[in-house]
């Protein structure tokens, strides 16, 4: 590739805060969802005030930059030959700025944001390291949306890359798209043929397709890719077909409603299904990881920069595994 940019991977979605905690021991205690998502406001009282002194406590929580779409395509800032374009509504108080500040400024290489900024509190996930799984409890300011006017500028900048002669990807997530946000339509875009880009869909979360299944279905079942774990696809299945389904006809009910989708599990076995194909398994190693925050969208994000370059399903698959097992292992 000689190190030029040959694609570009574009994506919008709400920037998180995430705060880190190695108390495990708090998902039991607080009555949390184990490897899954709680809403605050969904905890009781004393949970959230105990919760909140754990956050309050400078040594024990760490602030990082996060979200499913920003940490993606933070993954793809760091693939030969791809740049990434992250579009989001950024808070701007003192804490989102320490958070953000770097990458909105340019620090990140081969990464471009492109803000638009709201007055008000910075949306937040505590992320509990939980035996090998996550924890994660989210707290989400409504008034940091995706705007209208953020999903327009990602189209222009489709365009505008496209015209360079680069290949795009748009990289979307569940947890973005509920009801009301104009992302929505680029699900009915695709379906009606007015946009020819690549469109690649993270299930996010089994509660988001519980909750937000009607508005996320036209973009799962006309994206190019969509992506998950088991557990998401499961959920997915389940929506479509009224109730969970054996493992036997699992793959056959997904390759009948989504065009082609990658199905993670950990370190289990991963499945890749292409349009007019059987399944393919992929073997990961068994790592000995205690903590595994973060790998699901380094895999997204190297998945997708290598189908962007031109790799094939198969090898791009073998990349994101490659890539990901450099991360857990902290080699990347």
């Amino acid at each position: 590739m000689g190190g030029g940019l040959i694609a570009t991977v574009l994506s919008a979605c709400t920037p998180i805060i995430d705060i880190h905690l190695e108390q495990a021991d708090l998902v039991e205690r607080l009555g949390l969802v184990s490897d899954g998502m709680t809403r605050f406001e969904d905890m009781r009282d004393r949970n959230q005030k105990e919760l909140e002194s754990f956050i309050k406590d400078e040594k024990k929580a760490i602030f990082t930059g996060g979200g499913t779409c920003y940490n993606t395509c933070l993954a793809c800032a760091g693939e030969e030959g791809v740049k990434s374009v992250f579009f989001g509504a950024f808070s701007n108080s003192s804490v989102s700025r320490r958070v953000f500040g770097g990458a909105i400024g340019g620090e990140v290489q081969k990464m471009e944001v492109v803000p638009e900024f709201f007055d008000g509190k910075g949306s937040t996930s505590v992320i509990i390291a939980n035996k090998g799984n996550r924890t994660m409890v989210s707290s989400i300011n409504p008034v940091q949306n995706i705007t209208g006017s953020i999903c327009n500028a990602l189209i222009r900048r489709v365009e505008r890359e496209e015209e360079l002669g680069r290949m795009c990807y748009i990289y979307l997530c569940g947890y973005s798209l509920s009801k009301g946000c104009p992302l929505i339509e680029l699900g009915g875009m695709k379906r009606d043929g007015k946009l020819k880009t690549a469109l690649v869909f993270n299930l996010s979360d089994p509660g988001v397709l519980k909750r937000s299944y009607e508005d996320v279905k036209e973009t799962v079942f006309n994206s190019e890719w969509v992506m998950g774990n088991r557990q998401e696809f499961r959920e997915l299945v389940k929506q479509i077909t009224g109730e969970y389904q054996q493992e036997k006809d699992f793959y056959g009910i997904i390759a009948k409603h989504v065009k082609n989708c990658v199905i993670t599990d950990g370190s289990n076995p991963i499945a890749l299904i292409e349009e007019g194909k059987d399944p393919k398994i992929f073997e990961p190693k068994r790592l000995e990881i205690e903590i595994t925050v973060g790998a699901g969208d380094v895999f997204s994000g190297i998945f997708v920069s290598a189908l962007a370059v031109g790799n094939t399903a198969e090898q791009s698959v073998v990349r994101a595994i490659e890539g990901t097992e450099k991360y857990l292992m902290g080699a990347r």
